[in-house]
């Protein structure tokens, strides 16, 4: 009797601990994971970029000799994986006047082109992109705005969109990231980044006085 008795509480003992381990186990496996598509080396993202660029424009100039590049486009995946990213890059032509050329590649995947009406996307007061401007990539630019409005916008609104474009336009015709975060209802926030110095600016044009991360 003395014997099961102290069997039976090896067994307790065992189990318990057991439940324990397995507890502490499951806590560690669901910590949550960090933000990969700011985690990437930032000059080798840009290069990546302009090399899509350099097949939109061969894709481009093929729908209309006089395209010019005007816009770069994505929305952030809802994943932060940079796999699941897909870059658009849009083109205007005199040929075309109400109309958006679109090329889109996804980080794995065959590229995608469509015409789009301006009125449906990225309007219409676009100028061509002075391609000497483009120093800073999305990576740099993304920290900067998490850092700045981002983490603190996300964290009252965890459902929300992030949209990040680059164009020519207003204010002062300048090289300018948008980067735009869109929560529930009307909740939204956006931050202007100047492409080539990669700081943050008003919707003067105004130096606000962030700037980027450093470029691993």
């Amino acid at each position: 009797m003395r014997f099961l008795k102290v069997l039976l509480f090896s067994l307790i003992i065992i189990i318990f601990g057991s439940g324990c381990i397995l507890k502490k186990t499951d806590t560690t496996t669901t910590a949550p994971s960090t933000t990969g598509i700011t985690d990437q080396d930032g000059k080798k993202v840009l290069e990546k970029a302009k090399d899509n660029l350099s097949k939109a424009k061969t894709a481009a100039t093929a729908w209309k000799p006089d395209a010019t590049f005007v816009a770069y486009n994505f929305k952030v995946p809802d994943d932060m994986n940079p796999k699941s990213l897909v870059e658009t890059f849009a083109f205007g032509s005199a040929q075309e006047p109400d109309y958006w050329w679109a090329y889109s590649i996804a980080a794995e995947g065959n590229p995608v082109r469509i015409i789009v009406p301006k009125t449906d996307y990225l309007g219409q007061d676009l100028q061509p992109i002075q391609e000497q401007y483009w120093k800073i990539s999305y990576v740099e630019t993304l920290k900067t705005a998490e850092d700045n409005v981002g983490i603190e916008f996300r964290s009252q609104h965890p459902e929300a969109d992030i949209t990040l474009t680059l164009s020519q336009t207003l204010p002062k015709n300048w090289l300018w990231y948008t980067i735009e975060y869109r929560g529930a209802g009307n909740a939204t926030k956006l931050i202007r980044i100047n492409a080539n110095d990669g700081k943050i600016y008003d919707d003067q044009g105004t130096l606000q006085g962030s700037t980027t991360p450093s470029v691993k």
